[in-house]
């Protein structure tokens, strides 16, 4: 397993981050049970009084030697300065493929909260990419009464307006204004649009938080269950983050979704 989980934990002295002796790196690593998978986590050791940044880069190195080449951070992690070392080096659980594979019901989740009916609203898809638009469109379609797409590239767009009007009989807007009239649902797909009601691949814009009771309780401790979290979980257990490993995830552990927080 070439990915794992950052965390911290007050245990560290100055004289342990300073020298980072052999004694040190014993009390960075340990495995979790998590659903009968253990799951590896790797203490950052810094104290928590001073961190130090060259203690963090020499802990990266240590990762890299480890063969680490995907993480996520704990909540603690997080909090920590030089969290951005981390994102220079390493890849990162996003939440994006959890997004996309639960798009409907996040949107279902939207509208109810605004009271409002999926059937009788509009989408709007801010992104350049025809190729994510096709994915996402593909699973709400039969969902929303309208789809429009707004794009800094519109000309990237004739052959999936085409195929989805041919295929379909769907037009879509391509950065057309008009007057709101259903209710308009705004999904970031790139990050060329700053504000919008759903943050299709921005975590830190939009969180999607999932919870079941008695489950992943152990891991809870760690890291709140939102969408990066998911993922991370899909890979540990099934060993791939492949669409049918999300899909057997839902299916065998059934999280709901229970709060979308925006960060606007």
């Amino acid at each position: 397993m070439d990915s794992a989980m950052i965390h911290f934990e007050p245990c560290f002295s100055r004289k342990d981050q300073g020298i980072f002796l052999k004694r040190t790196l014993k009390k960075v690593k340990k495995t979790v049970k998590i659903e009968n998978k253990e799951i590896l986590v790797y203490r950052v050791p810094v104290c928590i009084e001073k961190p130090s940044e060259r203690a963090i880069r020499k802990f990266i190195e240590y990762l890299k030697k480890e063969n680490i080449k995907k993480i996520i951070l704990s909540d603690a992690a997080a909090l920590l300065p030089f969290k951005d070392e981390f994102y220079k080096n390493f890849s990162v659980f996003d939440g994006a493929a959890v997004i996309n594979y639960k798009i409907q019901d996040i949107l279902r989740k939207y509208v109810s909260i605004k009271e409002a009916d999926l059937s009788n609203s509009a989408v709007l898809l801010y992104t350049n990419s025809p190729e994510l638009a096709k994915e996402c469109i593909l699973k709400i379609y039969k969902h929303v009464r309208k789809i429009k797409i707004e794009s800094t590239k519109p000309d990237l767009f004739f052959d999936l307006t085409s195929f989805f009007l041919y295929e379909y009989g769907i037009f879509i807007e391509i950065n057309q204004q008009r007057e709101k009239k259903l209710t308009e649902i705004s999904i970031v797909i790139d990050n060329f649009k700053e504000k919008a009601d759903i943050f299709y691949y921005n975590e830190e814009k939009t969180e999607v938080l999932f919870s079941k009771r008695d489950l992943f309780n152990t891991f809870k401790k760690y890291r709140k269950l939102n969408q990066s979290s998911i993922e991370f979980l899909v890979d540990q257990i099934n060993g791939n983050m492949s669409a049918q490993s999300i899909k057997q995830f839902f299916k065998t552990y059934p999280v709901r979704i229970i709060k979308i927080k925006n960060n606007d």
